[in-house]
C-alpha cells in the first residue's frame, strides 16, 4: 500500500506494477548518475515507460525517492518474517533477524546508500516523512521484542532493547555505507557474528 503518493489511474495493479518498473530504474539510474543529475526524461527510458505517462504515476522525482523506501522496507520486513518462520529460541531469533537484515542490506546496496544520501528530498512532503518514521519505528519494533524475549529468558542483562535495536539495524547499515572500505576484507557471516558478538 502506497497511500502518500497520488495517481490517475484507477487500475490498482497497473499502478503497481509501473511503479515496479520504475523503483528498479531509479535503482540503478540514481546508482549510476545520482539523484539529481537523473531526469525524468532518463527514467521514463530506463523504465520503458513513455515520459508522457509518467506523470499518471507519480507526481515527481521525490514520490519515486519514497516508493524506493516502501519497496526496501516492505521487502526487509517480507525477509524477516521468513527468516524467523519456527524459530523459538529468542537468541536464535536475534541471530536469524541479523542475518536477514545483513542480507537484504547487501542485496539492495544500491537502493540503501541511495536512500541514505537522499532522504533529505522527502523532508518537504510531510506525509511521506511521518510515513516513513512510523515504518522505521514498527522495523525497530520487531528487533526490540526479540530484544525483550531475550532478556526474559536470561540472555542478556542489563541491556536497553530499544538503544539495542537502534544499534543492531545502525550497524547492519554501516556495513552497506562502509563497503568502500571492507570489500574483500570480510564476509556477511563474519559480519553477523561481530554484530552479534557485540550486542
Amino acid at each position: 500500500a502506497m497511500p502518500s503518493v497520488p495517481t490517475k489511474i484507477k487500475n490498482k495493479e497497473l499502478v503497481e506494477r509501473r511503479r515496479e518498473q520504475l523503483v528498479h530504474a531509479a535503482i540503478r539510474l540514481f546508482a549510476k548518475k545520482g539523484y539529481h543529475e537523473t531526469t525524468l526524461k532518463d527514467l521514463a527510458e530506463e523504465s520503458g515507460i513513455s515520459y508522457g505517462n509518467i506523470y499518471d504515476y507519480v507526481g515527481g522525482k521525490e514520490d519515486i525517492v519514497f516508493l524506493i523506501h516502501e519497496f526496501v522496507n516492505n521487502l526487509a520486513l517480507q525477509r524477516i518474517t521468513e527468516a524467523l518462520r519456527g524459530a523459538k529460541d529468542p537468541p536464535d531469533k536475534l541471530r536469524r533477524l541479523i542475518r536477514a537484515e545483513l542480507n537484504i542490506m547487501y542485496e539492495l546496496n544500491n537502493a540503501v546508500l541511495m536512500l541514505y544520501r537522499e532522504t533529505h528530498v522527502l523532508l518537504h512532503n510531510r506525509d511521506h516523512l511521518k510515513q516513513l518514521l512510523q515504518e522505521e519505528r514498527e522495523h525497530h519494533a520487531i528487533i526490540e521484542d526479540i530484544l525483550k524475549e531475550c532478556i526474559e529468558g536470561g540472555a542478556f542483562q542489563g541491556l536497553n532493547p530499544r538503544l539495542a535495536a537502534n544499534l543492531i539495524k545502525s550497524l547492519c547499515e554501516a556495513c552497506v555505507l562502509k563497503r568502500w572500505d571492507l570489500k574483500g576484507i570480510t564476509t556477511l557471516s563474519e559480519m553477523e557474528t561481530h554484530i552479534t558478538n557485540l550486542i
